[in-house]
């Protein structure tokens, strides 16, 4: 069978540790999934349609005007993406408590008596309960590792910014794998970081910027605005409209760098024991 190269490792079996093939196994598994997504997300061709609020653009002599445009279609993600997300997701959270398992036989115990399983939460004050039930047969050192790996740590960093915890791998690793066991992902089509107009043709007007916030399309609902100022009694700006739409969470984390991201941070995870 041929596979295909996936960023920062080769086959998974040239993990270091034998016992750890199955960890690796299951990341690599992971970003087949992860290519089938993105392919599929890049070969889809999104339609969104906008119109605008006003029939006719505002006359004010030599003074700032806008004029907003609202969703009037938006194409909605093919749920097929939200399983193959779930399956991405399983096999990044799976490589984390197979290496769980592998940790806790190597140090004589067993694996499911009592259940041993990677513990993620953002809440420092929940680890010492999560790792005596998770990690009682885990070394010492191997567990003080573990701990170090949390998303609450996000909280230490100079920005002492809460979304760092919230945005954190793990965390974000630990909510879709939560969530996928009780119903799909939900997506959504996201206004892209960078929205601009092209071939732009002014009657009457100058054309004073575009204004708009990264938020999901939704029908009905204003997705930007065109500033412009008058110059004559006319005024008038058609334009094309370049804007590819991120495809997003509902808490708009882009799916893709978002998963990839995961995907890279698991590995790291896995290296450190992989020795």
């Amino acid at each position: 069978m041929v596979t295909r190269p996936y960023p920062g490792l080769g086959s998974a079996w040239e993990a270091k540790a034998p016992a750890l093939r199955g960890c690796w196994a299951k990341h690599e598994r992971a970003w087949e999934h992860l290519f089938d997504l993105r392919a599929a997300i890049e070969a889809q061709d999104f339609w969104t349609a906008f119109e605008p609020v006003d029939r006719a653009w505002k006359f004010n002599p030599n003074t700032a005007d806008a004029m907003d445009f609202v969703c009037t279609h938006v194409d909605t993600p093919p749920l097929r993406w939200s399983t193959i997300i779930g399956d991405v997701v399983h096999n990044l959270r799976s490589a984390l408590d197979h290496l769980v398992c592998q940790l806790t036989m190597a140090s004589g115990g067993n694996c499911t008596e009592p259940r041993s399983q990677f513990p993620i939460t953002e809440v420092a004050v929940s680890f010492p309960s999560l790792s005596g039930r998770f990690l009682s047969q885990v070394h010492q050192r191997e567990r003080a590792i573990i701990e170090a790996l949390q998303p609450y740590h996000g909280l230490d960093w100079p920005q002492r910014d809460g979304t760092l915890v919230y945005r954190h791998p793990l965390a974000v690793l630990n909510r879709l794998s939560n969530q996928d066991k009780h119903r799909l992902p939900a997506l959504a089509l996201f206004r892209p970081r960078r929205i601009r107009l092209e071939n732009i043709e002014a009657q009457d007007a100058r054309y004073a910027g575009l204004s708009y916030r990264q938020a999901p399309y939704s029908v009905g609902e204003v997705a930007f605005t065109v500033n412009y100022v008058s110059t004559g009694p006319n005024p008038r700006l058609d334009f094309a409209l370049v804007a590819d739409p991120i495809v997003a969470f509902d808490d708009g984390l882009p799916v893709l760098d978002t998963l990839e991201c995961a995907a890279h941070f698991v590995a790291g995870v896995l290296r450190e024991f992989d020795t």
